[in-house]
């Protein structure tokens, strides 16, 4: 039987590209999470536009269907990729009705913070925790059905949202869709034990990404995969098996070298890069580079070799799917 892949944040082009792709050429994948608008943009109503015009072009590749809710998990055909769509930022005079209007076009997960402190909480390159905005927020995405999505929330943030959703008993799903562990590696943008350990009691997810400065340092580049690896196994043993997926946060298109070097640099100017971030290149293995459309065959054969047959396929993408059956809406 061949394997189910899932990518809880993906890229079917080079990031800022618009998501089509090639026939025949396109992502190995089952099921992917892709964002839908940069975490740049702060007008709710260009944010609106910007996910309205994103749906139309994903669904322009053929076999392509935007999975809204449960049910849609079982609908599509083998050949199908399964495609959810997330924010990693909110503006921060999103109104409830403007949610409402992007739950409508099939948005399914949305962050607290991207990057510094915004009117709900603080991302990773700020201090502070959730805000009355931010809990006006959560509760929001729980009445409509909107995953919370914490890789980019600092670690105050994060705890303070797990402590509202657990003290008012809210039903809305939580995971960290692309973070690191930062018991292997102390990156501002990876998670603590006990946020695994909280995401592991709220029946949360992680996916697990492959960009080199979230897992390892600069140094340490021609080892990538097996940092990678290091990461998983450390996040199995916090949360427990059927937990743990991957979350990529890389392109599934094969680039040379120099076209990498120049998509990289181009978003660096968009998201800058600071001394949190601490960016530099290759920003993914060279195989990854390479052979983008066929990542998750190069990531099953580590997998494999590593770790017992199970364990593997819930990394691969069982994990993920059944985060996702737990968390989507039913209608």
């Amino acid at each position: 039987m061949k394997t189910y892949f899932a990518d809880s944040q993906a890229f079917f082009a080079p990031q800022g590209k618009p998501p089509i792709f090639i026939p025949g050429e396109g992502p190995q994948l089952n099921l992917a999470l892709l964002t839908s608008v940069p975490p740049f943009v702060n007008d709710p109503i260009e944010v609106i536009h910007a996910h309205q015009a994103f749906v139309g072009q994903v669904t322009r590749n053929n076999g392509v269907c935007i999975v809204r809710r449960k049910d849609d998990l079982a609908n599509p055909l083998s050949s199908d990729i399964g495609v959810v769509l997330g924010l990693q930022h909110v503006p921060n005079k999103m109104t409830e009705g403007q949610l409402r209007a992007l739950y409508n076009d099939g948005l399914r997960f949305g962050a607290i913070a991207y990057k510094g402190a915004t009117a709900y909480g603080s991302g990773y390159a700020a201090e502070g925790g959730l805000t009355e905005r931010g809990k006006w927020l959560i509760r929001q995405y729980d009445k409509l059905g909107i995953t919370l999505d914490i890789s980019y929330a600092n670690e105050e943030t994060a705890m303070d949202a797990f402590e509202l959703i657990w003290s008012e008993g809210l039903e809305c799903g939580v995971m960290a869709s692309h973070s690191g562990c930062s018991a292997v590696y102390k990156h501002k943008r990876n998670i603590s034990n006990e946020v695994l350990l909280r995401l592991s009691a709220l029946d949360g997810y992680i996916g697990i990404p492959l960009i080199t400065f979230l897992l390892h340092d600069a140094g340490s580049c021609c080892a990538s995969l097996l940092k990678f690896m290091r990461h998983v196994e450390h996040a199995v043993h916090e949360m427990g098996p059927g937990k743990v997926g991957i979350g990529s946060d890389c392109p599934h298109v094969n680039m040379t070298l120099t076209a990498a070097k120049k998509n990289f640099e181009r978003m660096l100017e968009l998201v800058g890069n600071d001394e949190a971030l601490g960016a530099y290149f290759p920003d993914r293995s060279v195989e990854a580079i390479h052979r983008g459309s066929a990542l998750f065959e190069l990531l099953e054969r580590e997998l494999r070799t590593t770790l017992n047959s199970s364990v593997a396929n819930d990394i691969l993408g069982r994990s993920f799917r059944h985060f996702l059956e737990r968390s989507l809406p039913r209608v």
